[in-house]
């Protein structure tokens, strides 16, 4: 008998800008040149910018040289105190730049000494020894904040979604979807581990979730729980990449449940400002291709049944994943919409209106799903499906002090409260505008 693996086509279209980052942080003035007037952010080959500085610097000391020895060729009454004193300060200013040039001045500093100018060397895109200065630019708002969170980019520099981060959201609402099948008690004592009978470092806390959820139990002898995983079967690649044009320059601010005093819809204030940041992050509307596999052998296979391991029982499963991602999603949009809806942010509430409609004239074959940093703890986790047990949540809550950043402090979180109290959005003009991380995927199945 053949067996043929499924094998579809995704199509996955951004909703709202996505960041999936690389853990690195570009610093300005030393990753990066932001141009103030115009909101770009050059991004710069810091080799390629000092063999462009050291010949700026050689361009200049060439023309002073030839400007002393005009100078001196003119005669004495034509040659004036204010033109000598001009050419000495030349001459000290290159002399010191020499002197600094290697030991360390930043992309700014470069610019104040007229060795990298933005309209003449970044915006005509020069080349020095066979090298682009300028790697690429962001268009947008840079908040406060003088460092830009990378996105994840192939070896030719090009933004893609990864398949990994991919197949972990697919993961969650799939846990989401199940979780009520598997009838497990939210509490503390269910999260305990079965090695120390307590409850396991934070890292750890869904473990005995994930169990009952996606691992095949054995009759027989002990099998590795990463070959019992049915998520074995589902097998994401990596998406195909865009442009490093479709990357936007993202200010992000931690928008807050308790304002201050009489202010509705403000983000948080730290320090005197707001509590913001910035990424890189793919505009709305791109759209990327990647493909997703669906191994069957393992639910067919006679030998894992032989063996104790029955994963038939758990192949429909994954053919109803477009099922649980418009469940889940649906739910989700629902649950944000009503919360912008109380803290009357408009915009937001505009979007997950616009998100509602977009879902319902989906295909049966299609979803939404909410992906990537600053997607929020609610699309990484089983979110309402915990809430809904509302003492069990609030002890798991308060032992792990998930509503206090600082985990030093004691938690506040009471039974009935409000979770999570903070969202991760996107600044327009200095105004929360966008969540982060929405897509649109279309699953096409390819014939084979």
């Amino acid at each position: 008998m053949t067996i043929r693996n499924t094998v579809y086509e995704l199509t996955i279209t951004t909703r709202s800008p996505l960041h999936i980052g690389t853990g690195r942080e570009l610093v300005r003035d030393y990753d990066f040149l932001f141009d103030e007037p115009a909101k770009i952010a050059y991004m710069l080959d810091a080799e390629a910018v000092l063999l462009l500085a050291e010949e700026e610097w050689k361009r200049r000391d060439t023309q002073l040289r030839k400007r002393a020895t005009d100078f001196d060729a003119k005669p004495a009454h034509q040659q004036t105190e204010k033109e000598e004193q001009q050419i000495r300060t030349e001459a000290q200013t290159l002399k010191e730049i020499k002197r600094t040039l290697f030991t360390g001045l930043t992309f700014e500093q470069l610019r104040e000494a007229r060795l990298l100018n933005i309209k003449r060397h970044l915006e005509a895109r020069v080349m020095v020894a066979g090298r682009p200065v300028v790697r690429y630019a962001l268009s947008g708002m840079l908040s406060h904040s003088a460092n830009v969170y990378e996105q994840v980019k192939n070896a030719h520099g090009q933004p893609y979604l990864p398949g990994s981060s991919l197949k972990g959201a697919l993961r969650t609402i799939l846990a989401w979807y199940h979780f009520p099948e598997r009838q497990q008690p939210v509490s503390l004592e269910a999260l305990q581990s079965r090695r120390t009978n307590r409850p396991p470092d934070a890292k750890f806390a869904g473990e005995n979730y994930e169990t009952a959820l996606f691992v095949v139990p054995t009759k027989n002898k002990p099998i590795n729980e990463q070959n019992r995983d049915i998520l074995r079967m589902l097998q994401v690649g990596d998406s195909t990449p865009v442009a490093v044009e479709h990357l936007i320059l993202a200010p992000i601010t931690v928008y807050g449940s308790a304002p201050p005093t009489g202010q509705v819809g403000q983000p948080k204030h730290k320090a005197g400002g707001m509590d913001v940041l910035n990424v890189e992050a793919l505009d709305r509307d791109v759209t990327l291709h990647a493909r997703l596999h669906i191994e069957r052998y393992p639910f067919v296979a006679g030998a894992d049944r032989q063996r104790g391991l029955d994963f038939a029982a758990c192949q429909s499963w994954l053919d109803t994943l477009p099922a649980a991602g418009r469940a889940r999603s649906e739910a989700r949009i629902a649950a944000e919409l009503a919360y912008y809806q109380q803290k009357k942010l408009t915009p937001l509430v505009q979007f997950y209106a616009g998100l509602q409609d977009e879902l319902r004239q989906l295909d049966a074959q299609s979803f939404l799903l909410q992906l990537g940093w600053g997607s929020g703890w609610g699309s990484t986790t089983l979110d309402d499906r915990l809430q809904a047990h509302s003492d069990g949540f609030a002890a798991v809550v308060q032992h792990y002090k998930l509503d206090q950043p600082i985990k030093r402090k004691a938690s506040t979180f009471r039974s009935g409260d409000s979770f999570p109290a903070t969202r991760k959005l996107v600044l327009n003009q200095g105004q929360p505008w966008w969540p982060l991380g929405w897509v649109r995927v279309e699953m096409r199945e390819v014939p084979r």
